[in-house]
């Protein structure tokens, strides 16, 4: 079934391009921005922490359609099924992610209407109730997956893309998998509460660029950051306009 959907999509892109329309799967159009810096990577693998919907939504469907392939980490209500369906290719991890190899339960912050934004921190739960007067839907404990054992899932610890979207946790488990010695050729976080303007103050830029990182691209939510060691080697034309860094 999921090559028959995949099959069915690809029909759709093809069809739309030649009517000149782009198919996008991304909230804001980062699929779009990423594969200008990623596009011709042949087989690329990617990990996508926080990855939600495995179609809608998704930062990392359009490299899956590409022939890509990956691990996705999230620890929704009834993604398993999905993921197994639409993404066969794909490792699905229905688990939060920790830096702590020892807790293995969480409480998760469900909400049936934005399930978005469902959390393990509860910080973000008083904000969606201040700011938006949104309350969970459901709380429940959810298995947790630790970047240590997350990382011995990859081969050969090569990552051409991270994704990672997770309500809040984004700087700690960034810098865990650098602290682990793996470098993802480009990484895409969700920053709330940023713009372009003052990203200087990001916790996250000031750890990417002091580890070989520099910032790429940005939309409302999501900042784009590639490692200056794999710059060379991105076979884009796009990239080929670009002053080296």
């Amino acid at each position: 079934m999921g090559i028959l959907i995949e099959f069915i999509i690809k029909l759709i892109q093809k069809i739309f391009r030649k009517l000149g329309i782009k198919l996008v799967f991304s909230s804001d159009g980062e699929d779009s921005i990423l594969e200008k810096w990623l596009g011709e990577i042949k087989n690329g693998f990617y990990i996508d922490i926080g990855s939600h919907k495995p179609l809608s939504s998704s930062n990392t469907y359009s490299f899956y359609l590409k022939g890509w392939k990956g691990i996705c980490v999230d620890p929704g209500i009834g993604l398993v099924k999905k993921y197994n369906l639409i993404r066969p290719r794909d490792i699905f991890i229905n688990s939060a992610i920790t830096i702590d190899s020892k807790k293995k339960k969480m409480q998760f912050y469900y909400y049936c209407n934005n399930p978005d934004i469902a959390t393990t921190l509860k910080n973000r739960v008083d904000i969606q109730d201040n700011f938006y007067n949104r309350k969970p839907s459901e709380i429940y404990e959810v298995e947790t997956i630790s970047v240590r054992e997350l990382i011995k899932k990859i081969p050969g610890k090569k990552v051409n893309f991270l994704n990672i979207d997770i309500e809040g946790e984004e700087n700690k488990i960034i810098k865990s998998i650098i602290k682990n010695k793996v470098y993802p050729w480009c990484i895409a976080v969700e920053e709330l509460g940023k713009t372009y303007q003052n990203l200087s103050s990001s916790e996250i830029k000031k750890f990417l660029s002091k580890n070989g990182y520099f910032l790429a691209s940005r939309t409302f939510f999501t900042t784009v950051y590639i490692r200056k060691k794999n710059f060379k080697k991105l076979p884009s034309k796009y990239v080929k306009e670009i002053n080296n860094y």
